[in-house]
């Protein structure tokens, strides 16, 4: 209803579709314990449209809401809400939920609902926790059968049992991400002693997707735009209209990468992902691997927390490099990194208020070895988004790493474990 007020603080316009996917979060908060109707206040209200870039879909609308969280993890009121007996707030809850498009084996897409919470401490900018929607560990390793990722990854029974666990609605997916973080209506107080974790240790529950499915129907890039365009109550009907085939996401040498846009993305070749790929002799006798597409899955497990990391590295030909970060295995990116690669290595970099991260990826051939490192600052590091891989050649841990970039107090470094790459060279 136009014009309504909320909470006491300035009105604001709302459609009766965003009221609506309001109280859809609400009611997957209550499924997962948390009460925080009349406390949260809604952030970001953005449009999400699939398909291609001349004729994108809309295929719903995401919203993120924050609500404000005690020292005893309790949940408090709005700040306009607030008065002098209303304690002092220690840290955030954050969750968004935003819709995507998964493929079948057959190659027909369908529209997700993807969540993700988050809780922030407000004195140090470190995450305290957070978790996914989707498939649980236990739940994709069953999938998966102790099988090699392109073996599943091109099983129709793996690809369609992983796409039915994710949800499908907008309080199924804030019930799944939140669940982890909450017990009997409180969240997690963290431990001040400890580095930050940007993924549960336990209970947490990781989102996959077979990426090889995705390159085999076609690419549907997602993006986001403001406004106040009404979500279709059933989305999935336009997006299977829309033709797959008509995905403008090329890369080229001089695009960049924002978090969720598609101006990085390569059209798949129709030819099944090698892997490795294939190496480049160069005049030191050192071999790298092409410029192109790598899917990556791995995980950390450490101080930093246990969990899964996805990342797509697009190496160009000029040089530069992204790293996103992704929900799911070949799914939408959440945070994106930039920066160069040369010969044996690859540097990406991102900065944000209060917060910085590096990926170092050292390749040879057919092996990468990968570090990781964030926190609220680094004193070496440039935030013009130029990055020198050469002065990173003689990294062999994640320390090392921290001492480079001069990481202050707070940050979190690590190597990550068991990693698995697909490769795919550009087109032509």
């Amino acid at each position: 209803m136009a014009g309504e007020q909320q909470g006491g603080g300035t009105s604001r316009s709302i459609t009766a579709a965003q009221r609506v996917a309001e109280r859809q979060v609400y009611a997957g908060a209550q499924d997962a314990g948390v009460k925080i109707a009349g406390l949260a206040e809604v952030t970001v209200y953005e449009d999400s449209f699939a398909g291609s870039k001349a004729e994108p879909v809309l295929i719903g609308q995401k919203i993120s809401v924050t609500v404000r969280v005690a020292a005893d993890g309790s949940l408090l009121p709005r700040r306009e809400n607030s008065d002098d007996s209303t304690p002092p707030a220690t840290s955030i809850l954050t969750i968004d939920v935003i819709p995507s498009v998964e493929f079948d084996s057959g190659g027909d897409p369908h529209v997700i609902w993807n969540g993700h919470a988050s809780q922030v401490d407000v004195g140090n900018a470190r995450v305290i926790t957070s978790s996914l929607s989707g498939p649980s560990r236990d739940e994709a390793d069953a999938l998966e059968g102790n099988r090699q990722a392109l073996e599943y990854a091109n099983d129709p029974k793996y690809i369609d049992g992983i796409l039915g666990l994710h949800a499908t609605t907008r309080a199924e997916a804030v019930a799944q991400a939140l669940g982890p973080l909450a017990s009997s209506g409180r969240m997690n107080v963290g431990e001040a002693d400890r580095p930050p974790a940007r993924r549960p240790s336990t209970n947490r529950r990781t989102k996959v997707v077979a990426a090889v499915a995705v390159a085999a129907a076609g690419t549907f890039g997602v993006v986001s735009l403001t406004g106040d365009s009404t979500p279709p109550d059933a989305a999935v009907e336009p997006v299977i209209e829309a033709s797959a085939d008509e995905s403008e996401a090329e890369a080229t040498e001089d695009e960049t990468t924002e978090v969720e846009g598609d101006a990085a993305e390569v059209e798949p070749s129709d030819e099944t992902p090698v892997d490795p790929p294939p190496a480049t002799e160069t005049e030191s006798g050192d071999t790298s691997p092409a410029p192109g597409t790598y899917e990556i899955t791995a995980r950390v497990d450490g101080p930093c927390g246990s969990y899964d990391v996805f990342l797509r590295m697009i190496l160009f030909l000029n040089g530069q490099i992204t790293i996103d970060q992704l929900l799911t295995a070949g799914g939408n990116a959440f945070q994106s990194a930039s920066g160069r690669w040369g010969p044996g290595i690859a540097v990406g970099q991102t900065f944000q208020p209060d917060l910085f991260e590096v990926w170092v990826v050292l390749m040879v051939s057919d092996a990468l070895t990968i570090y990781n490192i964030y926190g609220p600052s680094a004193g070496a590091l440039d935030t013009d988004g130029e990055v020198d891989p050469s002065r990173f050649a003689d990294i062999d841990d994640a320390e090392a790493l921290a001492a480079a970039v001069e990481a202050a107090a707070g940050y979190c470094a690590s190597q990550l474990l068991d990693v698995v790459m697909l490769y795919t060279a550009f087109p032509g």
